[in-house]
């Protein structure tokens, strides 16, 4: 299984992309918050377990460290806008009464978009990235105001389609929901794949290939990268390693060392004082 390990150090990022073939997405997470306007595909994009199918303009957003994976049909070319967006940049800019994280926290994840909020987001997406490569006189403020907009525009469509049957078709197993639950509940303390199991009345073994094939992690990795996320966000607020480690649920610092540094290419040390 291949992992993304990219960290994002600016406050946001846009580009562009499109493919023509089929292609599967290995199951990862991200330490940032992404949206994707897709123009013009056909995919089952899974979100912590949901999969949605997607056909067409659809507007998707991933929470920082939600797992997912992707699937591309080729019947039709999968091009889409990327946009990557930091959580403490968009807590910087919120107000008391505009949280511009809302869109990623709550409501609906993936919304099939009627063409007038389609074309409206792909024009703030396009003048972004248009501003940001143009070096001209004001340009980073001009970019910083069009990026605003365009997640102020991000939340007022999902605002708007909460109550709407709008969504594409989403499946999700009730029996992996329940595991991944008691997972979070569990995370800090031991965990064993027969506790969960038992969790979800089926055999451990069954449990196992149907988390798989839900999620595309093994509950072991599942686990392991989630009290990664944990550990992290501790070391953030001021935790020292160790400490963060222990209270994440790692029985030992050196399998959290190890698991850190397959995960970001770095030491604890080195990430943080990027």
């Amino acid at each position: 299984m291949e992992f993304e390990k990219g960290y994002l150090v600016e406050p946001y990022k846009v580009f562009y992309l499109f493919e023509q073939n089929s292609q599967v997405y290995d199951a990862h997470y991200h330490d940032f918050n992404k949206c994707i306007l897709v123009c013009k595909g056909h995919l089952d994009y899974s979100i912590e377990g949901k999969n949605h199918l997607v056909h067409g303009p659809t507007v998707i957003l991933v929470k920082e460290h939600e797992m997912h994976h992707v699937k591309v049909y080729k019947d039709q070319p999968y091009e889409r806008v990327v946009l990557y967006l930091r959580s403490d940049f968009l807590e910087e800019q919120s107000t008391s009464e505009t949280n511009l994280l809302t869109c990623f926290n709550e409501g609906d994840k993936i919304i099939a978009l009627n063409e007038k909020d389609h074309e409206d987001l792909l024009v703030y997406m396009k003048q972004l990235s248009e501003t940001i490569s143009t070096p001209a006189y004001g340009h980073d403020v001009l970019a910083y105001s069009l990026l605003l907009a365009a997640v102020v525009k991000l939340n007022e469509i999902q605002k708007s389609y909460v109550t709407e049957l709008t969504s594409p078709t989403v499946s999700f197993d009730k029996r992996v929901e329940s595991a991944m639950a008691y997972i979070q509940h569990h995370l800090t303390g031991s965990l064993t794949i027969q506790e969960i199991a038992d969790v979800t009345y089926l055999s451990k073994y069954h449990l196992m290939r149907l988390f798989k094939q839900e999620t595309g992690y093994s509950i072991h990795q599942y686990v392991l990268e989630k009290r990664l996320v944990l550990a992290t966000r501790l070391i953030k607020e001021g935790m020292s390693y160790s400490e963060a480690a222990q209270k994440a649920g790692f029985t030992d610092y050196s399998i959290f060392l190890r698991a850190f540094k397959k995960r970001y290419d770095l030491s604890p040390r080195q990430y943080f004082d990027i």
